[in-house]
């Protein structure tokens, strides 16, 4: 893998990232609507509603914890990836720098 590939990746990981976080975005802005809806409901004792409310929050609770862990696995392999590119930069740097040495 060259190194534009290498910068490919860690745009793409930047991107995924962007798209993790609109999600995960838009489902805290859902769980305060359920969150005021349940209030709602416990005040006019509407305990149908109330259970399905506590579904509805528990769901969006679990899709986010998921969409947490993926923002926190897509950082690390973005970081891998910069220390990769980093690694090769200093590899090349340092080859270039030892054939100029000989070539002196």
């Amino acid at each position: 893998m060259n190194y534009s590939q290498k910068i490919e990746e860690t745009v793409e990981c930047t991107d995924l990232g962007n798209k993790i976080q609109s999600c995960m975005d838009y489902l805290t802005t859902e769980i305060e609507a359920v969150e005021q809806t349940r209030e709602w409901a416990i005040k006019n004792n509407e305990f149908r509603l109330q259970q399905e409310i506590n579904n509805a929050w528990k769901s969006h609770y679990v899709a986010l914890s998921i969409l947490k862990s993926i923002r926190e696995d897509n950082e690390r392999m973005n970081d891998e990836i910069v220390m990769i590119v980093k690694n090769e930069q200093e590899k090349s740097a340092s080859v270039q720098s030892a054939n100029g040495t000989d070539n002196a």
